[in-house]
């Protein structure tokens, strides 16, 4: 017999008491509700406090209730967070406005301003990011992330392998959770686009397309935070909060005459990035996109390098950075439509059994994907064959003389 809606509300209340009644198990008052999400198919609970683990287990227990009232899969998660404002050593890293790398630094210790920097940007797009609601948040987190990696290899031979090992491995695995969800921003961003500039008779044709990748990102995006919300990523916060705070943390010992001091080293550092970018131009007329997409590392590489160390080199880095960024984003986009290539040649390879149980006439046609993926084809041969104009402007007595001044500061 259906409930009266007295009823409902009255088994409502009392399904959400008796989860409430778990998150207390532990007769602390030291849980809090951190977030609630709830969609048709289930209910998600996000708690924090020392208690949180004990008395997310008895809540869980307890909502049974709820899940015969609305059919809905109760979940409660514990989030293991950093939190802003509970620790001074990361707030006077959140206050600065730059890494504050200086010339006579030794290499240790600008590395460790350099990730201490770009790990308070992490922790600021953090939040934007755990909400989900503008996507731009995501992406300075992934960046900060990238950066931090970035700055591991730029300044590895100034720590112990060992001392950085865990911190490498907790930023591989968060740039693994960013990345699968960011990936599918740009591809569903970069196919709005295109169906922008169609006939708006026409513009439904991705449908298909774009509901697959809109579900693969509520399922990445779940993942990604089960990783942010999990007790290995705050670990890994805390650790590396410790070690970027700590002055000679994982240093490698060093010698008084071994060189080590900023203004010694970046030179060297510099043309060794630079060297690795230049041994690509004699093979550019026949390069392959994966050689390319090496090359677009190796110039990551570089410029992060330059960004690393901008305050100590002169105002000519400012110029050679966006000539780079220029380079970087041709190449970039090269990557995006190769892969968006392999990717909708793929759903296309599994079209028919998608469609095999389906009526006859409510069969889709392929016809749109097909149109997209040509226009990626075209999108990529573009990129490809334009790229030597690109690199010829980059590649010139005065962009090295520019770097040369720029160093000479040193």
């Amino acid at each position: 017999q259906p409930l009266s809606p007295s009823e409902h509300e009255a088994l409502t209340l009392a399904a959400l008491l008796r989860i409430a009644s778990g998150l207390d198990a532990s007769q602390t008052q030291g849980t809090d509700i951190d977030t609630i999400e709830l969609d048709s198919e289930r209910l998600l609970i996000l708690v924090n406090g020392p208690q949180a683990k004990i008395d997310a287990r008895k809540a869980k227990k307890a909502s049974k209730l709820w899940t015969r009232l609305f059919e809905q899969k109760v979940r409660l998660q514990v989030v293991y967070q950093l939190e802003q404002g509970g620790d001074e050593r990361l707030e006077t890293l959140i206050a600065m406005k730059r890494p504050g790398v200086e010339p006579d630094d030794s290499l240790s210790e600008a590395g460790r301003k350099v990730m201490g920097y770009h790990f308070a940007q992490m922790i600021l797009h953090e939040a934007g990011t755990r909400l989900g609601e503008d996507i731009e948040e995501l992406h300075d987190m992934r960046v900060a992330t990238r950066r931090m990696r970035a700055a591991f290899e730029v300044f590895r031979d100034a720590f112990e392998p060992k001392a950085v090992k865990s911190h490498l491995k907790g930023l591989r695995a968060t740039g693994r959770a960013l990345g699968r969800v960011r990936d599918l921003d740009v591809f569903i961003e970069k196919a709005q686009q295109y169906l922008d500039a169609l006939p708006q008779e026409q513009r439904s044709g991705l449908e298909p397309l774009l509901v697959l990748w809109e579900n693969e990102r509520q399922d990445d995006r779940e993942k990604m935070l089960e990783h942010l919300n999990s007790e290995d990523y705050a670990d890994f916060k805390r650790k590396f909060l410790k070690f970027v705070s700590t002055p000679s943390a994982g240093a490698r010992p060093v010698s008084e005459t071994s060189p080590h001091l900023v203004q010694h080293i970046l030179p060297a550092l510099i043309y060794t990035r630079l060297a690795a970018v230049r041994a690509y131009g004699p093979i550019l007329e026949s390069a392959t996109i994966v050689q390319l997409h090496s090359l677009r590392i190796e110039f990551k590489k570089l410029r992060y390098t330059l960004e690393f160390f901008r305050e100590v080199l002169g105002e000519e880095v400012k110029e050679l950075i966006e000539e780079i960024k220029v380079l970087q984003d041709h190449l970039g986009d090269l990557n995006d439509a190769n892969v968006a290539c392999s990717i909708l040649r793929q759903f296309l390879d599994e079209w028919e059994s998608r469609q095999v149980y389906r009526p006859i006439s409510e069969r889709e046609n392929p016809e749109p994907v097909v149109a997209y993926l040509a226009n990626k084809h075209a999108e990529r041969y573009f990129l490809t064959t334009t790229f030597q104009d690109v690199w010829q402007g980059f590649d010139q007595p005065e962009m090295r003389a520019k770097l040369a001044s720029a160093i000479a500061v040193l």
